[in-house]
């Protein structure tokens, strides 16, 4: 197979995450929810972060995960009826510590080549 060579942003598809989320006892439950990952050439991506910094935004790593996460699969609410992606929606999701973490982890993953961690 040949390489190919992404001269800009490009969208993978299903990438699977692994968010911890705390519960009682003082564990930790893993969550598996798979993303649509916006993946932005290096350059692309530091120009974005200086933007957002230029603008002063309070929350260049939010505001990263909004441009970054496109869309999803296996997000439910507490009923577990299915969450449809939305910006209010994806605003929830970042606003969990946990969430933020994984996801940025998955996204230099993904942007290094790294293989995705199997669901």
């Amino acid at each position: 197979m040949s390489f190919v060579l992404y001269k800009g942003p490009r969208v993978v598809k299903g990438w699977p995450v692994s968010i911890a989320v705390a519960i009682d006892g003082g564990n930790v439950q893993s969550n598996k929810v798979a993303l649509d990952l916006t993946l932005y050439p290096k350059v692309d991506y530091d120009a974005k972060v200086a933007s957002l910094k230029n603008e002063n935004s309070t929350d260049v790593d939010g505001e990263m995960l909004k441009q970054i996460v496109v869309g999803w699969s296996d997000v439910v609410d507490e009923t577990g009826a299915p969450v449809t992606f939305s910006s209010e929606s994806l605003a929830d999701l970042i606003a969990m510590q946990s969430a933020r973490e994984a996801i940025f982890t998955a996204y230099y993953d993904a942007v290094s080549g790294k293989a995705a961690e199997k669901n």
